[in-house]
């Protein structure tokens, strides 16, 4: 071989080995090039799962949010909504409403005829208020086989109770309906008033602006020459005075006032002690402690009286209940002819309440005509029915 030939593969072959050595640099710089973007990617990955992942929740719930709008619209019920009350009447509904002037309807909740309701509407605490209800209802279980009556639901102030008319229905017993329903039915008065008198008082403790009194010194002078229809003259020679301000339809409307034993001195004490109530004020009287004072309004032509007490001198007033005597009638019913208080006293210190019949009276025991006797232990908040006592019939009208 010449050494031409020699010098030409000697040249080659360092040509190969450099070419091998960038051949290994490249292959090591693109390993490091891919490695470095994997890790990269894997930083980025890292970072973006939690985002991805709140985006996976909130699309799942925006799904179900979108699944139970969908279920809402194919059943007409919302997930988790107040239930559907709906009112329904038919025509025997409506022809007991009109028979006895007291709206009575169904209930129905969700469209779901099981839960049918019989509705006979509110009950308040008066006498004959009670009578009647409990008359209309012996109705109903009687005589309207149309209704679905088994079981009946009525409120008394906020609250509504039900009252179970299938085993009077059974037995046909009206008398012990009447009855059982009578006294079912004054207990939840009574204790809704007592709860109402117990918030009141705890409202207006230890506030001492009362009834607003703001009237013009005028007006003062002029109630002054009217005459009172009621007057409590106190141990010192001062009165309260109910005087008369407004009359309409045959009922007056009174406003309470203090005179001092010299006369010159007076305010009024409250413009509305009656709670707007018009009629015509019996009596008031107040204990020795100058604060607790009791009052009658008479009503329907005197044949009821509404029961006031105030605790504040005079400043506020409200309507007090007592429970019935449940004197039975001949027909074996329930009912009350006490409905006129009459007067109230303090005795060792326990109040007394007498009670009368008012103008349409008739009731009379064994002894002759007869007045309720009525105690309380709690200042007169509560009453509780001590026994009757015979009076004058003449004498008590007067």
């Amino acid at each position: 071989m010449s050494n031409q030939e020699n010098k030409e593969t000697k040249s080659n072959r360092a040509l190969m080995i450099v070419f091998v050595v960038l051949a290994g640099i490249l292959l090591l710089i693109g390993g490091s090039i891919y490695l470095s973007r994997d890790r990269i990617q894997e930083n980025i990955n890292d970072t973006l799962a939690p985002s991805r992942d709140q985006e996976m929740d909130e699309t799942g719930t925006e799904e179900e949010e979108a699944e139970n709008t969908e279920a809402a619209q194919n059943t007409g019920v919302t997930q988790n909504a107040e239930p559907r009350i709906q009112v329904v009447e038919d025509e025997a509904t409506k022809g007991f409403s009109a028979q006895h002037n007291r709206y009575v309807y169904y209930e129905v909740t969700d469209g779901d005829p099981d839960t049918k309701q019989l509705i006979a509407g509110g009950v308040y605490r008066e006498e004959a208020e009670i009578e009647k209800f409990c008359r209309d209802m012996c109705d109903l279980a009687q005589n309207y086989p149309d209704l679905s009556r088994d079981t009946i639901w009525f409120s008394v102030g906020e609250k509504r109770y039900s009252f179970a008319l299938s085993s009077y229905m059974e037995s046909g017993d009206m008398t012990a309906l009447y009855n059982d329903l009578y006294l079912y039915v004054e207990e939840l008065t009574l204790q809704e008033a007592e709860r109402s008198a117990k918030a009141e008082i705890n409202e207006t403790a230890g506030n001492d602006s009362g009834n607003d009194t703001q009237v013009s010194q005028e007006y003062l002078e002029l109630y002054l020459t009217y005459e009172a229809d009621a007057v409590d003259t106190l141990t010192d020679g001062s009165e309260y005075r109910m005087v008369p301000v407004d009359q309409a339809a045959g009922s007056r409307y009174y406003v309470l006032l203090f005179v001092a034993a010299d006369g010159k001195t007076a305010e009024i004490v409250n413009t509305d002690p009656y709670l707007g109530m018009g009629g015509a004020a019996k009596w008031i009287h107040f204990l020795d402690d100058g604060k607790t004072g009791f009052t009658c309004l008479s009503y329907s032509g005197g044949a009821k009286g509404a029961f006031y007490r105030t605790a504040d001198g005079g400043k506020t007033f409200r309507e007090v209940s007592y429970p019935s005597a449940k004197i039975k009638l001949s027909d074996g019913t329930y009912y009350n002819p006490f409905v006129m208080p009459e007067k109230v006293w303090e005795e060792d210190g326990i109040l007394y309440m007498e009670a009368g019949q008012g103008a349409d009276g008739d009731y009379y025991n064994q002894d002759g005509f007869c007045h309720g006797l009525y105690h309380s232990d709690d200042r007169g908040v509560t009453w509780s029915y001590d026994k009757e006592v015979v009076v004058e019939k003449e004498a008590c009208r007067n």
